[in-house]
């Protein structure tokens, strides 16, 4: 919650989307609220539990987390209106790189954006 609380070391905020939104996930107009992540480091072990997945949930509407996901009991809708929105995640081990061959696109259907 910006303003509210203190990013943790080593974490980074996501402020915009791919496309260059504004990734705030807060409804309400006064307080905005971002998505934070730490990556693992580059000397962890190869048993060490990582994030490899996300989801948002809405709890108004019943909603659960999928299978093997955990959700994070914060919500991220602050405002009086709207849904109860939570992130929820998914760990596993880190693995190295486990793919012996050079992956391509051999083919796409269709073969050129509109």
């Amino acid at each position: 919650y910006e303003g509210k609380e203190r990013v943790m070391e080593g974490c980074e905020v996501v402020h915009t989307t791919l496309q260059g939104h504004p990734a705030n996930v807060n409804n309400s107009s006064s307080n905005r609220t971002y998505v934070t992540f730490r990556r693992a480091e580059k000397s962890a072990s190869s048993d060490t539990l990582v994030v490899v997945d996300i989801c948002v949930i809405l709890g108004n509407r019943g909603e659960e987390p999928p299978l093997t996901f955990l959700k994070i009991l914060k919500n991220l809708n602050k405002g009086m209106l709207g849904s109860d929105v939570y992130l929820c995640y998914k760990k596993a081990m880190v693995k190295t790189d486990v793919l012996s061959y050079k992956a391509s696109i051999l083919g796409r259907y269709p073969a050129e954006d509109y």
